[in-house]
């Protein structure tokens, strides 16, 4: 299997097979872009529900010391929209912010996505927002947190979730092409879901 020119060899050990298999299945549906759907329709197939992935950003903004511009939200805001228009099968919805709006209430609306993209903004000015994600985390869908330098000192702390095995992808960057990324990732158990597979023959070997 080929990546950016790169030749991943696979074993032919039936457990890292399907592995690979896999690997190759989520990096093709990374890749894949609004282009894709457009040819679906035109090919007359029946449209896949898009992915819904449920942003949320948590943390301060505003005057407070040391906290985001308010400015740099509306950027980042745009730039998640931009990347729904851009992947073609993806729909972000909520958009709320934490602690204006209580975690509870966000838990309780995350119930029908499929994922949670979660922004920590800054957890300067106040209480850390720490509680605020750990019950967002344990709501137990798939979730990326996107996290820029100089936020806070919470990246000290996110690793637990991994460690608690939770069901979460951190990503301490500020590049937000890393965001492009992990959502095009996070539509391939939806798009598997609503896949059927038609075997002709049967099995064989």
């Amino acid at each position: 299997m080929h990546e950016g020119g790169r030749v991943m060899s696979c074993p032919m050990d039936r457990r890292q097979f399907l592995g690979c298999s896999m690997a190759g299945g989520a990096l093709l549906a990374a890749n894949l872009d609004a282009r894709g759907a457009l040819a679906v329709v035109e090919a007359g197939w029946p449209q896949p529900a898009p992915a819904k992935i449920h942003a949320v950003y948590v943390g301060r903004t505003g005057g407070i010391y040391l906290s985001r511009p308010t400015e740099e939200v509306g950027r980042l805001k745009e730039y998640v929209n931009d990347l729904a228009q851009r992947l073609g099968d993806v729909e972000f919805v909520g958009g709320e912010f934490v602690p204006e709006t209580a975690a509870a209430e966000v838990v309780k609306k995350i119930a029908d996505a499929d994922a949670v993209l979660m922004i920590h903004l800054s957890g300067h000015g106040g209480a850390a927002p720490g509680d605020d994600m750990d019950q967002i985390i344990e709501a137990n869908k798939p979730t990326a947190v996107f996290s820029q330098p100089f936020s806070g000192h919470g990246w000290m702390y996110f690793p637990q979730w991994q460690k608690k095995r939770k069901k979460v992808v951190l990503l301490p960057t500020s590049d937000w092409s890393e965001l492009d990324r992990v959502v095009g990732l996070m539509r391939v158990a939806p798009r598997l879901r609503q896949t059927k597979i038609l075997v002709v023959r049967g099995p064989m070997g």
